[in-house]
């Protein structure tokens, strides 16, 4: 693998008739297709059964799955036809991947100077009395 390699993520969608054995089988050639292309995998998400938002192969469930690897960006397109080709692989995306993000921290807001002094809370009691006095208030009958 050359020192320009990129990271990629494929994305698998399997056929839905497909038990465990046949779904661990794909996602098994899947992985194969990546090291015979001298790829790195990095970490995989195991094909689960999924509703999916538009029918294939007349079902909305299937299993999908998914592959993060690094590989010399010359043979992602080599990688993907061949994924297409592996029995129960229906639907096949690859997309770029960034492992690191960077991700801005929050800047902290620091007072300085005087702050108010905080007026202690009113008693129950007197919230009550509050309450009362605004509910029997005339003019809130009429609203």
């Amino acid at each position: 693998m050359t020192n320009d390699a990129k990271r990629y993520e494929i994305a698998y969608v399997l056929r839905p008739s497909l038990d465990e054995t046949g779904v661990k089988t794909a996602m098994d050639a899947v992985l194969t297709l990546i090291a015979d292309h001298k790829g790195i995998v990095d970490a995989t998400d195991e094909p689960v059964r999924t509703h999916l938002g538009y029918p294939i192969l007349g079902t909305r469930d299937s299993h999908v799955g998914s592959i993060r690897f690094t590989v010399a960006p010359e043979l992602i397109n080599d990688i993907r036809i061949k994924a297409l080709t592996v029995s129960g692989v229906v639907r096949v995306t690859v997309l770029s991947w960034a492992k690191d993000i960077e991700r801005a921290h929050r800047a902290v807001r620091t007072f300085t100077g005087d702050r108010k002094e905080e007026t202690p809370a009113e008693s129950t009691e007197a919230i009550d009395a509050q309450l009362s006095e605004a509910l029997s208030d005339e003019s809130l009958k009429h609203a």
